[in-house]
């Protein structure tokens, strides 16, 4: 089925450390800044999971192969009356530094744990939504994480 041309895409990385807490960034969007998970817009003719992987390295530095992103969710949503489709990937965030790249756009970079998501200035359904309702597939990736190995490679 063809994605109607008004139909805008953006791609964000849900990092997960082994406290299985998530990174999120705070960015400045038309003079009004939000929490959200790092990523951005996906360039025409670009798959979701290269257009992740290449805003996350503008964004904050942080280098990740596309096939290293676990794909989590797709969603539709509408913002401003302008309709998105959201992808979502999980990734390791072991020994990941960020570094601002993109100031102002991007102006902070933490982590935070799932419960905290829902203090932070954020749309609630890409930020908290998102996480809460694939909390099973983050805590699979924590267990993982923990024992040293995930999807069989060794960390």
């Amino acid at each position: 089925m063809a994605r109607r041309a008004s139909t805008k895409r953006f791609a964000r990385v849900l990092f997960v450390d082994q406290e299985g807490r998530l990174l999120v960034v705070r960015q400045n969007n038309a003079g009004s800044e939000t929490y959200c998970y790092p990523g951005g817009k996906v360039e025409e003719g670009e798959k979701p999971q290269k257009a992740a992987a290449r805003e996350v390295f503008e964004e904050l530095g942080i280098r990740k192969r596309p096939n290293s992103l676990r794909p989590l969710v797709r969603k539709k949503f509408s913002f401003a009356g302008v309709s998105w489709v959201g992808s979502f990937y999980l990734c390791v965030a072991s020994g990941l530094i960020p570094t601002l790249l993109e100031e102002p756009k991007v102006s902070e970079a933490r982590f935070v744990s799932l419960s905290d998501l829902g203090n932070l200035d954020g749309d609630r359904e890409t930020l908290v939504d998102v996480a809460l309702n694939h909390s099973d597939a983050i805590e699979s990736l924590i267990k993982q994480m923990r024992v040293g190995t995930v999807d069989g490679r060794i960390l």
